[in-house]
């Protein structure tokens, strides 16, 4: 999902009656992140390959 369908899908779900004030976009990656990624936004779960595996 690129940014732009986020943005776009929470107003959809909200429109819904769904309550999105809470919601996390959860990524997934296997070589990881961007350093200043988890800056840019408050509302990410970033799982890289130690996070998941608990390393």
């Amino acid at each position: 999902m690129t940014w732009n369908a986020w943005n776009a899908s929470v107003p959809l779900l909200a429109d819904q009656g769904y309550d999105t004030a809470g919601t996390t976009l959860a990524l997934y990656s296997l070589h990881g992140f961007y350093p200043d990624l988890a800056d840019r936004r408050d509302d990410l779960l970033l799982v890289d390959l130690p996070t998941l595996y608990g390393s």
